[in-house]
């Protein structure tokens, strides 16, 4: 059967517009910098607004089909669906007016409940600061259960000396609305970049989502400044084709390699796999005065965990899925400078005693409130401190036999029409539940992909929410050799009071294929992305009440 989907997974990614980022200009002096991002510190950030805005503001997000799909999805940045709103706004007590906010997020981290949140105290009153600091980035760390793993990774980044934001604790609320523990990560902006490249801070800055020096995807870099030139960015597209001898010196003369090194090192330290050279994904580039990228890390709340976590066939002491680490990997002298990299920053950072402590403490700081949010913190927390342990262990071992990498680039994610999905089915309120028993409701599935048909039987239909006010309409059927696909569409309850026919095109609703491979029911991922309308013939929301309907849905696979 066809492969479609480049990872089960989607990564978070923000692309705010070029005046979210770049002109505060104090830069403090010591590692941590500004009180505000001391580790162990808790924030207490309240936010008011109007309910009917703060609706609107928490509901707002990307459509990833029209994000990826087309061949040509990485022609350009991807444009930003966000709007500020007016706040007020409270910071550990101290009250300010005319403050602006909006979510933030791409895929991964965004969710209504608690969205990922940016705040701008200068956006009208340009002299408005909170100990110093204009704006702040919170992010509510969805995939991690934790919401610990983003402040513990940039405390391990700064140890190491790669530039990297601060990072605090915050407790967020909104309107009287507990949102619970999130990371206040401080914005890629003067401050930060002055701290660490020298000069004032304001050169060219890109951010890197699902970004390379690849000629199809080079323009999907985002400029962050406005006015930034991006003949850089085509230089090394260009130099990444010239022979090894020629490509060394001409990429020293574009590409800090040394801090690029230091980079790649510490992402695969952290295990960051959707990072640069793991996923072309959450990285920043800067050009120093030099005239020479930098990169910075971001989006790090899916980091510590995992003896491989960059698959299970793939080593643990390197990932080189990036049109830069790939080529770097197999030339063999750059391959041994990326080890002995690694090896004196792992020397250098990894004291597992020491990690371990500054762990506890944002533990101490922001455990109670972690707990309360996600039932599975206990068993993030254990596998963190699992990491901590055996990282430098797992990592020595592997650099002692120099572990080779023959992996392609990563894939290219734009989406193309590569089937329909047909569905109809029958079932009642309430019969879903926390994995599919494969034996509620009925209806009829056909499946075509390239031309080909793959029958589906013994169908099921289940319907009801899998959180408060969320619902999750699930159809599915066994493949011939025993395998389950599955129409998987998620969105609010209220689009299910009535029938009528709805857009599961990821405006209203988001629509997937879940697969099950194994066939045990217990590990299903997603398959693809599909779209189309929904038409639902009866829907009630009362429990045991029918849901009948039928659908037929484009499905975009890479």
């Amino acid at each position: 059967m066809l492969l479609l989907l480049m990872a089960c997974e989607p990564v978070s990614i923000d692309v705010p517009s070029p005046e979210d980022t770049h002109t505060e200009t104090s830069a403090p002096d010591d590692l941590w910098g500004a009180s505000v991002y001391e580790p162990f510190r808790l924030l207490e950030v309240d936010v008011q607004l109007d309910p009917d805005d703060w609706e609107v503001a928490r509901n707002q997000s990307r459509n990833i089909l029209d994000l990826l799909a087309g061949e040509d999805c990485l022609a350009e940045p991807f444009e930003s669906p966000y709007t500020w709103f007016d706040a007020r706004v409270t910071l550990d007590g101290q009250d300010f007016d005319e403050v602006r906010v909006r979510k933030k997020g791409l895929l991964g981290s965004v969710e209504p409940g608690r969205p990922s949140l940016k705040l701008r105290l200068d956006k009208t009153q340009t002299d408005a600061h909170f100990e110093d600091v204009t704006r702040f980035t919170l992010n509510n760390n969805r995939q991690d259960a934790s919401r610990l793993k983003t402040c513990m990774g940039y405390e391990i980044l700064a140890r190491s000396g790669v530039a990297a934001p601060r990072c605090s604790l915050a407790h967020v609320t909104v309107n009287g609305e507990d949102l619970g523990l999130y990371s206040n990560v401080e914005p890629i902006a003067a401050p930060l970049l002055a701290r660490n490249f020298g000069g004032d801070g304001q050169n060219d800055l890109f951010e890197v989502t699902l970004s390379d020096f690849r000629p199809d995807w080079v323009g999907s870099f985002q400029d962050k400044t406005g006015d930034s030139d991006r003949a850089i960015l085509q230089e090394v597209t260009e130099a990444l084709e010239l022979d090894d001898d020629d490509f060394l010196v001409r990429i020293d003369e574009l590409v800090n390699v040394e801090q690029f090194m230091e980079f790649w090192a510490m992402e695969v330290m952290l295990g960051h796999w959707d990072g640069y050279n793991g996923n072309t994904n959450n990285t920043w580039v800067y050009v120093a005065d030099d005239g020479r990228l930098n990169f910075i890390p971001w989006g790090i709340d899916a980091i510590l965990v995992g003896e491989y976590p960059f698959g299970e066939n793939r080593p643990a002491s390197v990932v080189a899925a990036s049109a830069l680490g790939s080529r770097f990997y197999s030339i063999a002298s750059s391959r041994e400078q990326y080890q002995a990299t690694l090896q004196r920053l792992l020397d250098e950072v990894w004291d597992e005693d020491a990690l371990q402590d500054h762990l506890d403490g944002l533990v101490d700081v922001g455990g109670p409130l972690a707990r309360d949010d996600n039932p599975a913190y206990g068993d993030v927390l254990g596998f963190m401190e699992d990491f901590v342990a055996s990282r430098k262990d797992i990592l020595e071992a592997e650099l002692a036999i120099d572990p080779t990498w023959d992996e392609p680039l990563r894939a290219n994610p734009c989406l193309q029409d590569v089937g329909t999905f047909e569905v109809a089915f029958s079932t009642t309120w309430g019969s879903y539940g926390t994995l599919p028993t494969w034996s509620s409701g009925g209806g009829e599935l056909t499946l075509v992909l390239g031309g080909q048909d793959y029958p589906l039987t013994h169908l099921t239909s289940l319907i009801g929410e899998y959180d408060v006010g969320q619902t999750v309409l699930l159809v599915g059927g066994t493949m011939e050799d025993g395998g389950h696909v599955a129409l998987y569409v998620v969105g609010p309850t209220t689009a299910f009071d009535e029938p009528g026919v709805k857009a599961a095109d990821w405006d209203e609703l988001n629509s997937y294929i879940l697969a099950d491979f194994d066939g045990d029911l217990a590990n299903w991922q997603t398959w693809a992305w599909i779209g189309g309308d929904l038409n639902l013939t009866e829907s009630s929301t009362v429990q045991g009440t029918p849901v009948t309907g039928s659908g037929t849905f484009t499905v975009w696979g890479g």
